[in-house]
């Protein structure tokens, strides 16, 4: 009976820490995919296979999308939606007591993105692109970097820049002004300049998806802390 319990311990354990996005400090820390539709790719060193729910990404990883879209999501603090054609690769993933901070190389296409500032902690965020640096401390928005890619079929182009839903974004442009981008406000890389305008309604529309990441972020931790508590219980009943 002992054994038994034993094992079964062990087997929950085994779950947590292979679904915890988290481990303790800042070496080590990883997302997890928690949504994949479509041809998704990781890269991971020198191996490339297809995404699937609970993959791990860590340091260094890239993600690439074809026809198919992707959600990773980091602990409770950060999970971003990656559109259709689209590379992204994680420059940093570090997480300690006192600081949250996550570096996303996108190289092409979208990507939206929740970061969620925790009560006496630091949360920072940058996605650099070819063309732009978007630099967060909490917020939604979506960095579009389409200079080499298409719009899927049926659906408008997004013009490479920075969109807005809540918070605060910093947009750097090399040979263009620094802007901060407002909650409702879209800033576009052209010519000389970084132009800055209310939202259109199409992309307000579409960022409705960060509603959903919103949902699944919950949901997702809600999971794993229930998983915490049975194997806390399980481990108890074994002294």
């Amino acid at each position: 009976m002992q054994m038994k319990k034993y094992f079964t311990a062990l087997c929950v354990f085994i779950f947590t820490t292979s679904f915890n996005p988290v481990f303790a400090g800042g070496a080590g820390v990883y997302g997890i995919i928690s949504f994949v539709s479509g041809d998704v790719t990781i890269t991971s060193g020198q191996k490339s296979f297809p995404a699937k729910i609970g993959a791990k990404i860590q340091v260094a990883d890239s993600i690439v999308t074809g026809n198919g879209i992707a959600r990773i999501q980091i602990a409770g603090t950060y999970i971003c939606h990656i559109e259709k054609n689209t590379k992204i690769t994680f420059q940093e993933i570090l997480e300690t007591n006192e600081k949250d901070s996550y570096n996303i190389n996108l190289s092409t296409g979208q990507i939206l993105s929740r970061l969620i500032r925790e009560k006496n902690k630091k949360a920072n965020l940058t996605i650099i692109t070819p063309t732009i640096t978007a630099a967060v401390r909490g917020t939604d928005f979506m960095v579009s970097e389409t200079e080499k890619s298409a719009p899927a079929e049926g659906e408008k182009s997004i013009t490479t820049g920075v969109y807005v839903s809540q918070g605060i974004v910093e947009v750097e442009s090399p040979g263009r002004e620094k802007v901060n981008v407002n909650a409702g406000e879209e800033v576009k890389v052209l010519p000389g300049e970084l132009r800055k305008s209310m939202m259109e309604d199409f992309i307000s529309a579409k960022m409705k998806i960060l509603d959903e990441l919103k949902i699944m972020k919950e949901f997702n931790c809600k999971l794993i802390e229930e998983q915490k508590e049975k194997n806390r219980k399980l481990l108890e009943e074994m002294k």
